[in-house]
């Protein structure tokens, strides 16, 4: 690739486009061309969930006391919840994308290119998120800390891929995986804060301190369900491969696929203790579960219902 197309696709895809000596207007809107945070959330029948995930969202995002920090973009994969998601909505960058069930990879690669911010925090419509803004305020502290961190899982990670089904014996992360058994030194906050892709070093860097004394580890792969991930990373290695699955279909392993061509480019993979869980209403089954402050912690889902025990889903406290 050429320089001239490499710096096209770059700005095609990560920068906003202003003609050079053009003055940039004064507009009167509260409208960002640059948020920090995109929130792409990924829901089918979730809509009793819309009021506490993106409220807690909000919440987590103004710790930055940033105007214009998040955006949040929804993909209704099934085209029956607009208006529950459309009430909690309001900011000037919320998109709602309503889909004849597309399903998870394509929403994912398709939203990722709708969105502006400096960093994509993947989400599924029926996550369950603390109301502190901790968990938030400590992974972008890890992209400051280490300034090659390409993707941040909140859940789980491995060393082996876990072909048949998410296995706690080869895994980190929440119970009853193996605890993360490393924490962030004081001091180790990188010399390029903010990373590759951050336009907001103020605030980017300020996190930076937040994430010392945390738990994390890098890994070779993560779970799906909360990752963080650098926009530029994400689009610059290709976002979800689309091959896995047909529209429509779930893509078991794009995670892991996905975490292996960020080592591949050169990024690195971390894993650290978020505390958002999922399995709100119930509609993901066989899970163990572990109470861990005010939420319930899911340490994994096989992706199968399990008819036999039944239902059950994640008691969710905080609004």
């Amino acid at each position: 690739m050429s320089v001239l197309s490499a710096i096209g696709l770059r700005q095609l895809l990560i920068e906003p486009r202003h003609a050079p000596g053009r003055p940039v207007r004064a507009c009167n809107s509260s409208h960002s061309d640059r948020p920090l945070i995109s929130a792409i959330i990924q829901t089918f029948h979730d809509g009793a969930n819309a009021r506490q995930l993106v409220r807690h969202l909000r919440h987590a995002a103004a710790a930055y006391g940033a105007p214009g920090a998040l955006e949040v973009l929804v993909n209704d994969d099934s085209r029956s919840d607009s208006a529950a998601w459309l009430a909690e909505l309001t900011g000037p960058n919320d998109f709602l994308l309503s889909s004849p069930n597309i399903h998870e990879i394509r929403a994912y690669n398709r939203l990722a290119r709708l969105a502006r911010g400096d960093y994509l925090l993947l989400l599924q419509g029926d996550h369950c998120l603390p109301p502190t803004a901790a968990w938030l305020r400590t992974g972008l502290g890890l992209f400051a800390t280490f300034p090659r961190l390409g993707l941040l899982g909140g859940q789980m990670g491995y060393d082996e891929v876990p072909f048949r089904r998410i296995a706690e014996s080869v895994s980190w992360g929440v119970e009853p995986c193996k605890p993360i058994p490393f924490r962030v030194p004081a001091g180790s906050r990188g010399a390029a804060a903010g990373g590759s892709g951050d336009a907001h070093g103020g605030a980017g860097a300020a996190a930076g301190d937040g994430a010392a004394g945390s738990a994390f580890m890098f890994v070779a792969g993560v779970n799906i369900g909360p990752l963080l991930v650098r926009r530029d990373a994400f689009l610059l290695t290709g976002g979800f491969d689309e091959a896995f699955s047909c529209a429509g279909a779930p893509g078991i392993q794009l995670d892991t696929e996905l975490s292996l061509r960020m080592w591949a480019g050169g990024y690195q993979v971390g894993l650290y203790a978020s505390a958002v869980s999922n399995g709100v209403g119930g509609r993901k089954t066989r899970y163990a579960f572990v109470i861990i402050s005010n939420v319930t912690i899911i340490t994994f889902n096989t992706g199968e219902p399990d008819h036999g025990a039944g239902t059950r889903g994640t008691i969710c406290y905080g609004g």
